[in-house]
């Protein structure tokens, strides 16, 4: 993986519903959730407070065995970080768990035995306890620093919030009105990452021939222990749902910016990467997306349906078989909200009823394939230069 990922999952004209929020809020323990950014911030910095950082040669690290318990220069180590030495050593850790601690010590004795003498690691220790055995390289990027980071934001750009759930699409209550119901705290923290969602509700983009305007939001991932990339989601969506569903969601851009190198620059910085990321979409033209929809609704592919199939077929998309594109066809003939501007050989059509079909696939790996390729049909025929 780059220093700096940036990847464009889906289009402003196609739309998907993104559940990394959803899986997030059924998962984490009472906890790790927090009601404002203020008191995660508070529970961020005591952690990052109590913690510290030191660079060890593993071949000289002393181990011992406490009341079943392996402790490498006298400090114990949590399950993650005993996975990381066993790993570093070339040693089966999910095996060492089973063994009683003292016949596990000899095992990554014997592993240590066989490692460089003038290798180093990088050790996090907070209340006491190992918490992480990473590679000396590893450019740590602490959870407080981004959540001091998205307090910031927020005072800059108070416009970002929690989102915002709806009891239903197009309308929760039996007249059709949008039943909204309450601000939903999504930010969680625990001893090894962080994840926090926010929205910007005022700066809404109309979508033609909708009556329901497109909202920006994104969130924002981290990991202390060498577990994953400080990772942002930004994206456009229709509303979220009370268990944190995003629906609708268009114009999916995630960045991901790998722990190593200038990794503290390339998010924290005011000039840096995330930053530079976030205020762009922020403050990107909503009448560009507005006009890239527009065209996408006015743009026909070809004059028939069994054209359609044929012109997007010769291009042989990942995904898109002959049958799928029939069906999305198909899907777009018999669907009345999926014709507006040219009908259902536009752009806007197929996309909306590839969208469809990817939404009933199984097995995610076909959903993204599915959808990339809906995406690479709008660029195709609808670039972002003639807009």
């Amino acid at each position: 993986m780059t220093a700096v990922e940036v990847r464009q999952i889906t289009s402003p004209g196609q739309s998907t519903t993104l559940t990394g929020a959803s899986s997030q809020w059924r998962n984490r323990p009472a906890d790790q959730r927090f009601e404002t950014i203020e008191s995660l911030d508070a529970a961020a910095r005591a952690h990052s407070q109590n913690s510290r950082e030191s660079i060890v040669n593993i071949g000289t690290l002393s181990m011992r065995e406490e009341n079943d318990e392996i402790l490498l220069d006298g400090d114990p180590m949590n399950n993650w970080a005993f996975g990381q030495f066993a790993t570093s050593v070339k040693a089966p850790a999910s095996y060492l768990r089973s063994l009683p601690a003292n016949l596990a010590m000899k095992n990554l004795r014997h592993g240590l035995d066989q490692v460089s003498e003038d290798t180093m690691r990088k050790l996090l220790i907070s209340d006491g306890r190992i918490g992480a055995f990473t590679s000396e390289g590893y450019a740590r990027i602490w959870n407080s620093e981004i959540t001091g980071w998205l307090l910031e934001l927020q005072a800059s750009q108070p416009w970002w919030t929690f989102p915002v759930a709806f009891r239903q699409a197009g309308g929760g209550e039996k007249d059709g009105a949008w039943g909204e119901s309450k601000e939903l705290p999504v930010a969680f923290l625990s001893d090894r990452d962080m994840f926090v969602f926010l929205t910007d509700m005022e700066h809404s983009i109309e979508v033609p021939g909708s009556d329901t305007p497109l909202m920006r939001g994104f969130w924002i991932e981290n990991n202390e222990v060498g577990a994953g990339s400080v990772r942002i989601t930004m994206f456009l969506y229709d509303y979220v749902c009370s268990n944190v569903m995003v629906w609708g969601a268009r114009n999916v851009v995630e960045v991901k910016i790998a722990h190593k190198g200038r990794a503290r620059e390339r998010v924290l910085f005011d000039d840096s990467e995330a930053k530079k990321a976030i205020q762009a979409y922020n403050s990107s033209s909503s009448m560009a997306d507005t006009l890239r929809i527009k065209k996408a609704m006015n743009t026909l592919i070809a004059p028939t349906t069994a054209e359609v199939v044929s012109e997007i077929y010769r291009h042989r998309l990942p995904g898109l078989s002959k049958t799928i594109l029939e069906q999305a066809v198909i899907l777009a003939e018999s669907t009345p909200r999926y014709q507006l501007g040219e009908g259902p050989t536009s752009v806007w059509a197929l996309m909306s009823g590839l969208t469809e079909i990817s939404q009933r696939c199984e097995h995610a790996d076909a959903r993204v394939e599915i959808d990339r390729s809906a995406a690479r049909i709008l660029d195709m025929t609808c670039p972002l230069a003639d807009v």
